[in-house]
């Protein structure tokens, strides 16, 4: 399989045909015109040739789950003609022009991507930054907003009431597999973007994990699947074990196109391995992820503005108490 060295060459190789037709159908549409000697010698162009294409850069505007927008800025080389036939040729002359465009281009890595319809800009959600690779970029004042994207898509509710998360339950809604697995001891979980093979423990004959470990199996794995360090599992209590499982999950809403499009390049990274300490990651963007992975699932596992109104609860209830008390 041919590896790319970035996504610029990747959208060069497979989309310079769409490109190509984008290209065409503006200079058909647009009343491009020719200025000769005399600025004010306007003449709308009689035909025209592109000569090349060149992707330049791709800026990324959006980075949803199973989505990615983008601009692709690309700078075209091509001449056209007015229908004034030059007096010594006794033919139309031909202007050479080059110039930048800006392509908006919307779709998923798995499913490929397509020229971008008009995007509707929801009021209440700011913009998203991200880098070059896809990583997004976030401030610690914005981790809340973070938690409440997650919980947006994967349990609404929790957002009108306070409640404890049904954490298990919203994951296989959303088609999130979890399973157990003999990690090694410095690595909590890992979230797969790409199909692979994973070593795990075997469910019982009916189909239910044996909680006291036993054999294990290898199986193919499918992008969306979570898998947990049982031993670790064991000895944490059970809040931490709902914040590992949100914290992968995070990974998985807000990570997804990082780790796709360096499969789609090399066939490297299927899944994110979540390591004990900072220490562990040496890549730089692996470490900012892990980062904002672990300041959001705790803000997912209580909201803001939730955890507040429990709080008020419960001081109106210990109130309540104390006067009776007295």
């Amino acid at each position: 399989m041919y590896k790319y060295s970035s996504f610029v060459e990747y959208i060069q190789l497979n989309y310079i045909g769409l490109l190509r037709k984008g290209l065409e159908e503006f200079i058909e549409c647009n009343e491009l015109v020719i200025y000769r000697d005399n600025p004010s010698a306007m003449h709308r162009y009689d035909s025209y040739e592109i000569r090349s294409i060149k992707v330049t850069g791709v800026n990324y505007t959006k980075n949803q789950r199973d989505k990615v927008e983008f601009d692709v800025i690309l700078t075209a080389e091509y001449i056209v003609s007015d229908d004034v036939l030059d007096s010594n040729t006794g033919f139309p002359p031909f202007y050479e022009k080059r110039e930048s465009f800006r392509c908006g281009m919307t779709g998923s890595f798995k499913k490929g991507f397509k020229e971008k319809d008009d995007i509707e800009k929801v009021a209440d959600e700011k913009e998203e930054r991200l880098t070059k690779s896809l990583v997004p970029v976030i401030s610690t004042e914005e981790m809340d907003e973070y938690a409440t994207k997650f919980l947006k898509e994967f349990c609404p509710e929790a957002l009108e009431k306070p409640m404890k998360l049904p954490v298990d339950k919203m994951l296989s809604e959303k088609g999130i597999v979890v399973k157990y697995a003999p990690l090694p001891d410095n690595i909590f979980g890992k979230t797969y973007f790409a199909q692979d093979i994973a070593t795990v423990y075997k469910d019982d004959e009916n189909g239910v994990f044996n909680f006291f470990g036993g054999p294990t199996e290898e199986i193919e794995v499918q992008p969306g699947t979570i898998l947990i360090n049982f031993d670790k599992a064991l000895e944490l209590p059970h809040g931490a074990y709902r914040n590992t499982i949100v914290h992968e999950a995070v990974h998985w809403f807000f990570h997804s196109n990082y780790f796709e499009l360096k499969y789609l390049l090399n066939n490297e990274l299927t899944c994110a391995v979540c390591c004990k300490g900072e220490a562990d990651y040496e890549n730089e963007d692996i470490a900012w992820m892990e980062w904002q992975a672990r300041s959001i699932a705790p803000r997912v596992l209580m909201p803001k503005k939730m955890a507040l109104q429990k709080w008020k609860e419960i001081l109106e209830e210990v109130k309540v108490d104390a006067k009776e008390i007295g």
